[in-house]
């Protein structure tokens, strides 16, 4: 049926989605630091030492 496939690529993409969370914002935020003239940890400030 195509409800199903169309179910299935969903959950498939958020899978993958999900697995690559952590590169995915490590680009967003190199992207977003590249235009700005602030420092990574300026834009959004974290208490998680670096990251």
């Amino acid at each position: 049926m195509p409800g199903d496939s169309l179910h299935t690529l969903a959950s498939e993409l958020a899978d993958l989605l999900r697995g690559s969370k952590d590169e995915l914002v490590s680009r967003w935020l190199e992207r977003i630091s590249a235009r700005v003239s602030l420092a990574p940890n300026k834009i959004f400030p974290t208490d998680e030492g670096g990251k």
